[in-house]
């Protein structure tokens, strides 16, 4: 069973006026870490 229509091509971004949804990529493996670290107690209270 497939989520998805194989002939429904799937947009590599998303981009509306509040945010861009796309793959993370390396590049963004620095501003990742840094937000997780900034936001860790708060994430540890998620958990």
């Amino acid at each position: 069973m497939s989520i998805t229509d194989a002939d429904q091509r799937i947009p590599a971004v998303l981009r509306t006026s509040e945010f861009v949804l796309r793959p993370i990529t390396v590049d963004d493996a620095a501003r990742d870490h840094d937000a997780v670290m900034e936001t860790r107690e708060n994430l540890r209270r998620w958990e």
